[in-house]
């Protein structure tokens, strides 16, 4: 006789858009993949380096960042491909749009933008949320000014992230060094979605749900 467990992880992810007055205005829901480097930190981070005192796994790090960009092949809208996003923003890198949501050797985000004026990925909330047994929701909040960078009065927003607690916020794709977009093994998935357009008028809400 054979016995067979099989471990299946499960992932959704909902984007919400509110305007001043907290009235939703946007919302969608995708399936995200989780990534090669996203599976080698789920085994490391239940995978031991000691047993010494206090102990510590292989990974030792945690989700703790979300990024967006105008990235990926579901982009549609034409300012992603014309001046001033296709040669301004990002600084001299126009992007080719290419990556796919179903290639799990995506390891950045193709063309990452500023969550702030000085940060590229913003952190989810602490504890997220535990909707039912075997399931975790991590929640960021983007306010109406951020994602909102002058000159760019809107920006067409395709491809999102989400981050280990290895990746360094004030870098593109968290990555160890500034330049652009980024090398990094810190994004743990991926998703490119129906192109929103992100103004100063309203604010976004992530809530992105990984279930066992």
């Amino acid at each position: 006789m054979e016995l067979q467990e099989r471990f299946e992880l499960k992932w959704n992810l909902e984007i919400l858009g509110f305007d001043r007055g907290k009235k939703r205005v946007l919302h969608q829901r995708t399936h995200n993949i989780v990534v090669n480097n996203g599976r080698q930190f789920v085994i490391e981070n239940i995978s031991a380096a000691s047993f010494g005192t206090g102990g510590a796994s292989m990974q030792d790090s945690v989700v703790q960042y979300i990024g967006l960009g105008i990235g990926g092949s579901r982009q549609t809208a034409p300012e992603a491909t014309t001046s001033p996003l296709s040669s301004n923003y990002p600084a001299g890198y126009g992007g080719s749009n290419t990556q796919s949501d179903q290639d799990v050797t995506v390891s950045r985000l193709e063309r990452p933008v500023k969550a702030t004026t000085t940060l590229w990925l913003k952190q989810v909330a602490a504890p997220p949320a535990f909707p039912t047994p075997g399931s975790v929701r991590w929640t960021a909040f983007f306010d109406a000014m951020e994602i909102n960078l002058a000159p760019y009065t809107s920006v067409p927003l395709s491809e999102i992230g989400l981050y280990s607690s290895k990746a360094n916020p004030a870098n593109p794709n968290g990555a160890p060094t500034s330049a652009y977009p980024g090398a990094t093994t810190a994004m743990i998935a991926y998703d490119t979605f129906q192109t929103l357009y992100k103004t100063g008028f309203w604010s976004l809400q992530v809530n992105w749900t990984w279930q066992i």
